[in-house]
C-alpha cells in the first residue's frame, strides 16, 4: 500500500507512452506485470489461466491450527469469481435474475437519490467528492442491493480481499471474522444459501468498486472543465473501479512475446483497457470469460443515471486536495477534493 496524491485518470499518459507493456515483475514468486489491454480479453478467456483461489489455503490453516475456517470457506462456496465448478454456472444465473430485479427498483430509486446526492456540486466552494457525495450515494444504492439497510461497520467489511490469493495467514484468519460478521448479519433474511450469495455477493464486490468509479471519473470530468466547456461524464465508465485482475498459467503459455511457466501469476492493469479507443476493449474493465462481472449491468444502470444526472448540472471546477491509500486493486479515500466555480 501506498499514499497518493493524484488522480486516476493522471496515469492515462503513463499507459500511452508505455514501450514494453509486458514483462517478468518479480522472480521471487514468479509473476508478470501485463499493460497491453489488446491481450486482456485473450487472457481472461484463455481456458490455460485460471483464477488462484483461497481453498488451498484455506486447507493449509486449518490443518496447521486446527481451527475450521468455516465463514470463509461458506464464502468461498458462493461467490461465483472463486471456483469453475459445475456450481458456477446455477449460482451466475441466480444472481443475474437477482440484479435484474434489483435493476427496475434502482432506476425508480436514482433519480431522486441522485437529485440529493449531486446538490454540493451546485453551489461554488471545495467540495469533498468522497465524502460529500459518492459514500452516501453508494451506501443507499447498496442498501438496494442488498435488502436492508447497511450500517457503516457492514459496509467497511472490505470482503473484497477474498480475491487475493497471497494473503498472511493472519489475514485470512480475519477474513474469516469478517465474513462471519456479514453472514450473521443477513442470515434471518435469507430463505437459502442462493439467496444468501446474492445479498453477501452485493457487499463483497460492489461497494468499494463502485466508490472507485464514481470518484475517479467524477474527478476526471471535472479536471477536463473550463470556463467554456463544462464537466461532462461519458457514456461509458473511462475510470474503471477495478484496476488491477489476475490470473495463474495452468500450463506454459507465451503472453506478448514472453514465455509464462506454468504456476506463473499474470497481473493485468484493466485500467490501461479503459482508455483505448475501442469499444471492445474498454468493455474488457467488466472482465471477461468465465469469471466477468457479474454486476456490470446494474454498474451501468447507475452509470447511465449519475450520468444524466452529473452533465445536466453543467459543473466547472478544478481539483483540490487528494489523499488515497492505494492498494494493487483498489483505492482507498481520505479526501477527494474539487473546487466548483
Amino acid at each position: 500500500m501506498q499514499s497518493s496524491s493524484k488522480p486516476q485518470h493522471l496515469d492515462r499518459q503513463f499507459y500511452a507512452t508505455l514501450e514494453k507493456k509486458t514483462w517478468l515483475e518479480s522472480e521471487l514468486v514468479r509473476s508478470w506485470l501485463v499493460n497491453d489491454p489488446t491481450l486482456y480479453a485473450d487472457v481472461l478467456k484463455s481456458p490455460e489461466m485460471s483464477l488462484p483461489g483461497l481453498g488451498p489455503v484455506i486447507d493449509h490453516l486449518e490443518a496447521r491450527t486446527g481451527r475450521p475456517l468455516k465463514h470463509l470457506r461458506r464464502a468461498t462456496k458462493i461467490t461465483p469469481v472463486m471456483f469453475d465448478g459445475a456450481d458456477h454456472a446455477p449460482l451466475r444465473r441466480a444472481l443475474a435474475v437477482y440484479f435484474s430485479h434489483k435493476a427496475v427498483l434502482a432506476e425508480q430509486m436514482l433519480p431522486k437519490a441522485l437529485n440529493e446526492f449531486l446538490a454540493p456540486l451546485q453551489k461554488p466552494g471545495l467540495v469533498d467528492v468522497y465524502h460529500h457525495i459518492v459514500k452516501g450515494l453508494v451506501a443507499e444504492f447498496m442498501a438496494l442491493l442488498a435488502g436492508k439497510s447497511l450500517p457503516h461497520e457492514i459496509l467497511e467489511l472490505r470482503l473484497d480481499r477474498i480475491i487475493i490469493s497471497n494473503l498472511s495467514p493472519s489475514e485470512v484468519l480475519d477474513l474469516d471474522r469478517r465474513f462471519g460478521i456479514a453472514f450473521g448479519f443477513f442470515e434471518e433474511d435469507c430463505a437459502d444459501e442462493m439467496e444468501m450469495a446474492c445479498r453477501v455477493g452485493c457487499i463483497t464486490f460492489g461497494s468499494e468498486t463502485l466508490v472507485m468509479m464514481l470518484v475517479e471519473n467524477i474527478l476526471s470530468a471535472i479536471s477536463a472543465s473550463s470556463p467554456s466547456h463544462p464537466a461532462v461524464l461519458p457514456s461509458f465508465p473511462a475510470e474503471t473501479g477495478v484496476p488491477l485482475t489476475w490470473r495463474r498459467a495452468s500450463q506454459d503459455v507465451v503472453i506478448g512475446g514472453c514465455p509464462v511457466k506454468s504456476g506463473d501469476y499474470v497481473k493485468m492493469r484493466l485500467q490501461a483497457a479503459a482508455y483505448s479507443e475501442t469499444p471492445a476493449i474498454r468493455n474488457v474493465i467488466f472482465g471477461a470469460g468465465l469469471h466477468s462481472c457479474i454486476g456490470k449491468q446494474i454498474s451501468l444502470v447507475l452509470w447511465e443515471q449519475i450520468t444524466l444526472a452529473f452533465n445536466a448540472l453543467k459543473i466547472r471546477g478544478r481539483l483540490g486536495t487528494y489523499d488515497a491509500i492505494v492498494e494493487p486493486y483498489m483505492r482507498r479515500y481520505n479526501k477527494a477534493e474539487v473546487e466548483i466555480l
